[in-house]
């Protein structure tokens, strides 16, 4: 009976016997040698994910109903963060499509750089509750540059 192997690991023998055959061109071996530094890169990522995040769906389609829920749920005052959770997507997700659907506005002006005290300010109203469009309308920035600030500064996940 033959060994099952995993495809990262038909894919490492895949490389040794590039990589050792007299035959195969420089371009093949490249080609070979960055495959399977990707492949690795995204075993160590995937591997590091609990069985929850596995299963988000970024980058999957939208459908309809999931749509129609998100409206019901923002327009109810659910947090974009709570969202994400409800609907397994990223923040960032959730703010794309409650624009394309018109629910939020991300019109902020702001490309200057962020300073020590404006940080400050942010995760003071983070931390009292205030919601991302306020917040945005605040600082004069886009939903979108808020929630990256926050992601940088270590207060939500995305």
């Amino acid at each position: 009976m033959a060994k099952k192997t995993t495809k990262l690991q038909d894919a490492i023998l895949y490389y040794d016997s590039i990589v050792d055959s007299k035959e195969a061109t420089e371009e093949a071996k490249q080609y070979a040698t960055t495959a399977v530094y990707y492949l690795r890169r995204y075993a160590r990522y995937y591997s590091n994910k609990t069985e929850t995040e596995r299963l988000m769906n970024d980058n999957c389609k939208w459908t309809d109903e999931e749509e129609e829920k998100l409206k019901q749920e923002f327009e109810k005052g659910y947090s974009v963060e709570r969202l994400a959770k409800i609907h397994h997507r990223k923040n960032s997700g959730i703010i794309s499509r409650l624009v394309l659907l018109g629910l939020l506005t991300d019109e902020g002006t702001s490309k200057k750089r962020w300073t020590k005290e404006e940080e400050d300010k942010l995760e003071a109203e983070f931390l009292s509750g205030k919601s991302l469009a306020k917040m945005a309308a605040l600082h004069n920035r886009t939903i979108g540059g808020i929630n990256s600030r926050l992601i940088l500064l270590g207060l939500v996940e995305d």
